[in-house]
């Protein structure tokens, strides 16, 4: 899928040593499709160096992206925002985007229908149009694929930090993604906003990111509401992840088409005391 091979008219530039994104660009052969999109970055040349998503992608809201140009140049790019194997009109997301040379600092929007997974994506740089197939003059191709994590908010009706049948997700609840820092601890001084998000109709929220350390923090909606007693039971994908002081889920690290779904909170409102 995505048109990677040279049977398939897959992407390709000549090298003129002159056009590239980041620092280098190497020589493949042909197009070498690995599922995490990986090929030519082991085969002892990683080149793809040129594309940081800077962000979260969550549906409906705007995405960053940092690109590196050598020279003035064109960017053509696409993300499979429907997870079908397949690179549509409608996933390009730069179309002759004009690069300076240096770091270029670019948004983009992510669809409201984007389906939740650990997305593909193309960028080709050259100094003319690109498809996401085809020969061009110069330039270069990169190809990435993204990491997800998310899942539940639920009202904890028992109060035992575990998810019972009958326990329904709460909507509306803030949840925030960020990346630790340096120091890699949740809290620290130098921790890194990377995008926010609501929970669905039904309790659920989910991130798309690129690969790296994150953890959540949950913010308790109003009405008096508390974190459940957090890694209870001895299931993961059942327990509560939110430390009851903080929000702040444990830091996980996500490689290229990692997925997480077990980060949950419980929630519930402590009874009034009797007098």
């Amino acid at each position: 899928s995505y048109r990677t091979l040279l049977a398939s008219d897959g992407p390709r530039h000549i090298i003129d040593g002159v056009t590239f994104m980041g620092l280098f660009v190497d020589n493949d052969l042909d197009g070498q499709p690995q599922i995490n999109a990986l090929g030519d970055d082991n085969d002892g040349s990683d080149d793809e160096d040129g594309v940081k998503f800077t962000t979260a992608l969550a549906p409906g809201q705007l995405a960053r992206v940092d690109v590196a140009a050598s020279v003035p140049g064109l960017l053509n790019a696409w993300v499979d925002f429907n997870d079908d194997g397949v690179f549509q009109v409608g996933e390009r997301i730069f179309s002759d985007e004009a690069l300076v040379p240096g770091l270029n600092n670019l948004l983009f929007s992510v669809p409201a229908g984007a389906t939740f997974a650990e997305y593909y994506s193309r960028f080709r740089f050259s100094t003319v149009t690109t498809s996401f197939r085809g020969l061009a003059p110069n330039g270069e191709v990169e190809d990435y694929r993204l990491a997800s994590m998310g899942d539940f908010v639920w009202e904890d009706l028992d109060q035992d930090g575990i998810q019972d049948p009958g326990e329904l997700g709460v909507p509306g609840v803030t949840v925030n993604i960020i990346d630790p820092g340096p120091d890699g601890l949740p809290g620290g001084g130098d921790d890194v906003p990377m995008g926010t998000t609501t929970t669905n109709g039904s309790g659920a929220y989910g991130f798309v990111v690129p690969p790296g350390n994150y953890f959540v923090e949950f913010v308790l909606p109003g009405g008096g509401y508390v974190f459940s007693p957090p890694n209870q039971g001895g299931d993961d994908s059942l327990d509560s992840d939110a430390n009851p002081t903080t929000g702040f889920s444990p830091v996980l690290n996500l490689a290229e088409g990692d997925s997480d779904i077990t980060i949950d909170a419980g929630i519930f409102i402590p009874p009034t005391p009797t007098p």
